[in-house]
């Protein structure tokens, strides 16, 4: 073999090997390519996924904020709706009370809201204040508290009257101590009861 063979077998040579270190570098390259887009494409789909969960994760959450909300501005405006028809209910009461002023009964009413008073102070002496109307008529209640309670007790009637009928204020004889009961006080004295009542029967309305 001569000198020009053996150059052109070489360059043969070297263009092989160099068209097999392409091919080669290609098919790396193309592998390598692949790869990375099934990497991309797993880590899109991972993220993808991630994305999604934390979005549900999220609007769950916000759904539970928003329910949890809800709720407690239902129970708000409920309570605030049984407050206003409890003190409505309440007031009516008190409305219905002030026709007991011209009823037979008043002057016992009265006779009782004065022995509380009495009771409540345990003074031996007590002074009475009442409205104008009702002094004219606690001279015959006192005679027969007196009798009840024996003379140990001194009750008088105090010269300053008070513009309300319905109302005693018991005051010890020192003035110190004093006790203030009237008709709307009784009532104010049992709101919690006449709320239970009331909403019980609301309850049953409701449901019936």
């Amino acid at each position: 073999m001569n000198t020009s063979e053996k150059i052109r077998t070489l360059i043969k040579y070297i263009g092989d090997k160099t068209d097999r270190e392409i091919d080669k570098i290609e098919e790396e390259t193309a592998t390598r390519v692949k790869e990375t887009e099934e990497e991309f494409k797993n880590r899109a789909e991972r993220e993808y996924r991630e994305t999604i969960e934390n979005a549900k994760r999220y609007a769950d959450s916000l759904l539970k904020r928003l329910v949890s909300q809800a709720r407690t501005e239902a129970r708000k405006i409920d309570l605030e709706a049984k407050a206003l028809f409890l003190e409505s209910t309440i007031q009516q009461i008190k409305e219905e009370a002030k026709k007991l002023i011209d009823s037979p009964e008043y002057a016992d009413i009265l006779k009782t809201l004065i022995k509380e008073s009495i009771a409540t102070l345990d003074e031996r002496e007590i002074v009475i204040k009442a409205s104008k109307a009702d002094r004219e008529i606690i001279p015959k209640i006192l005679k027969e508290i007196k009798k009840e309670l024996g003379e140990e007790t001194k009750i008088t009637v105090a010269k300053e009257t008070l513009e309300e009928r319905a109302i005693i204020i018991a005051e010890s004889g020192n003035g110190r101590v004093s006790v203030k009961n009237s008709i709307p006080g009784k009532i104010e004295e049992h709101r919690e009861e006449i709320a239970t009542l009331l909403f019980e029967k609301l309850e049953k309305a409701i449901n019936a």
